[in-house]
């Protein structure tokens, strides 16, 4: 299914800046630290297995449960 990683990428950052612009940059750029650009995502983006496993290790350290 295409598309996956853009939306664990967009419910991982929903959940952790809570509605908060700030916290959605700050995010954003704690996942570019991690190596996940999240503006190079797109719904029509290949899902890869290794960087769905790379998004959900990022989510577990944030705190964050994902949906899959």
């Amino acid at each position: 299914m295409a598309g996956q990683i853009k939306t664990l990428l967009d419910q991982l950052i929903q959940v952790k800046a809570n509605g908060d612009p700030i916290m959605e940059k700050l995010t954003k750029t704690k996942l570019l630290v991690k190596g996940i650009r999240v503006d190079s995502f797109s719904d029509q983006s290949e899902d890869d297995p290794a960087l769905i496993q790379k998004v959900m290790q990022a989510a577990t350290d944030f705190g964050v449960a994902l949906k899959v």
